[in-house]
């Protein structure tokens, strides 16, 4: 039935939240693991119910796109498998990925911009460091909002 149905419009829905050093809300991030959220071209809303933060991130299964607060477009687009297979070799290999793996996947890769605990140089640290994003994560954490049942 749904297994072919690709959305084009959705909620923003936050899963994560970053906190800077000093414990205030710096980015809110939004974890999608169903195929059906994986368009290029999926059109994000109610971003603005986030603004406490300087960031929101959208992750789905191709793409980690990272927004602004106060901007309805990207300021950069990742793909997605090229920064997850770092901390999970076997990333692209999985025939079915959860919600709970994608999320732990993702506070990986927040984890280790933040304290660089498996690499001097995490991916994408270069490109989002451009956008003013990695300056806000340094010695920040990590809360997780959504749990798995």
């Amino acid at each position: 039935m749904l297994d072919n149905f690709i959305a084009k419009n959705i909620d923003f829905d936050r899963a994560i939240l970053v906190k800077d050093k000093d414990d205030r809300p710096m980015m809110f991030v939004d974890v999608r693991y169903y195929q059906t959220f994986s368009s290029e071209d999926l059109t994000i809303y109610h971003l603005e119910d986030y603004q406490q933060g300087s960031f929101l991130m959208f992750v789905n299964l191709k793409q980690i796109r990272i927004y602004q607060s106060g901007n309805y477009q990207p300021v950069i687009i990742l793909k997605t498998e090229e920064i997850l297979s770092f901390y999970a070799p076997n990333y692209q290999k999985h025939p079915v990925i959860s919600q709970d793996y994608l999320v732990s996947l993702v506070d990986s890769w927040l984890s280790d911009i933040s304290y660089h605990w498996k690499s001097q140089n995490p991916p994408f640290e270069t490109q989002i460091n451009e956008v003013g994003l990695t300056s806000l994560l340094e010695k920040g954490f990590v809360e997780r909002i959504w749990e798995c049942d």
